[in-house]
């Protein structure tokens, strides 16, 4: 968060494959700190370097004599801060290299874009939607249903819809929310869209359905 939007390279109707780069952010600041950050693994690795070096030596000394058990202490406790500085740095390296990445806004999956928020030279920060997707072309129906009729629906039962264009859509109840709305006493139920939909559903559109929750044979006169 906290950085401008540098491009936006999809407007809304395009159609985009997973990965593909939708926008970036302005990476001049993020640049420069994972070059900081590679001086100070290269620094680090250095101190390290000589602290390995500067015990071996100890070590060598140490077997003649030519160096006390306290002295050998203090070159091992070097080299071993000198290990946990280079870890230290390699972590922030690939902290500032993640954050770099996020500069490059990727679509998430194949899909079409639905809307756009972000504009050249905006602010943006985390959490603020820039893009929409519509993935795959999937759409759902969100169904309220009455809490009576809940213990009825099944995931998987065959759902008849019908659009405010009078337009006729089938599909299938793929989940049932587990919790009921207090304030209308309904239950959400969300069921797949058999494709292709095409123009027929839309996101946003209304519809009413019906769900087939039992199926017998009668006789008829």
């Amino acid at each position: 968060g906290g950085y401008q939007v540098a491009a936006v390279n999809v407007e809304i109707g395009d159609s985009v494959r997973k990965g593909q780069v939708l926008a970036r952010l302005s990476s001049a600041r993020l640049q420069s700190q994972v070059e900081i950050s590679r001086a100070s693994v290269e620094q680090a690795s250095a101190v390290l370097a000589n602290a390995q070096a500067a015990l071996r030596r100890g070590e060598s000394l140490a077997v003649s004599g030519g160096l006390s058990s306290a002295d050998l202490d203090q070159l091992r406790s070097n080299a071993i801060a000198a290990q946990a500085g280079l870890a230290t740095a390699r972590a922030n390296l690939d902290s500032a290299e993640l954050r770099l990445r996020f500069t490059r806004v990727t679509a998430p999956d194949d899909g079409v874009i639905t809307a756009r928020t972000a504009n050249i030279g905006q602010v943006v920060q985390a959490g603020t939607e820039m893009l929409r997707l519509l993935r795959r072309n999937r759409i759902e129906w969100r169904a309220e249903v009455p809490e009576a009729d809940l213990a009825a629906v099944r995931t998987g039962q065959k759902v008849n819809m019908t659009t405010a264009a009078g337009v006729q859509l089938g599909g299938s109840v793929r989940s049932i929310a587990p919790t009921v709305q207090s304030s209308n006493r309904t239950g959400i139920i969300y069921v797949d869209i058999d494709a292709p939909a095409g123009r027929d559903a839309r996101p946003g559109m209304f519809a009413r359905g019906e769900i087939a929750v039992a199926r017998t044979e009668a006789l008829v006169v």
